[in-house]
């Protein structure tokens, strides 16, 4: 009974959705997920997710991230506007999301912001 979630992640009944930051992560999880068989669905936040986009292509991952949230803390030093866009330009599924509620109310704008920086 242990073990059931991981025999529904490998019998592909079971999605992940990652948090994730840096791409030393996102790598990590891919590399973990194609080596034993199966399929990440969406990383949350990944604000580095432009430096990998490639990869996440490959893999068929989408994305789930802030508009333009950065340096607010270590992990999103390297956060650029731009992911959202430079994702979609992969052809990776993008999200725009917020841990907070009260934008939340907002995500149009925030989806808005997207556009802006990247057209």
């Amino acid at each position: 009974m242990e073990l059931d979630a991981l025999l529904e992640i490998l019998d592909s009944n079971r999605f992940i959705t990652c948090h994730s930051y840096v791409q030393s992560e996102i790598n990590m999880l891919m590399h973990v997920a194609d080596s034993m068989g199966f399929r990440v669905n969406t990383f949350t936040h990944i604000l580095e997710g432009y430096k990998v986009a490639d990869k996440m292509k490959r893999h068929g991952v989408g994305a789930s991230s802030f508009s333009d949230w950065w340096a607010y803390k270590f992990e999103v030093n390297d956060a650029i506007p731009y992911n959202a866009s430079l994702l979609n330009e992969q052809g990776i599924v993008t999200a725009i999301n917020s841990d907070d509620a009260e934008m939340g109310r907002r995500l149009n704008q925030e989806a808005a912001k997207s556009v802006k920086y990247g057209g």
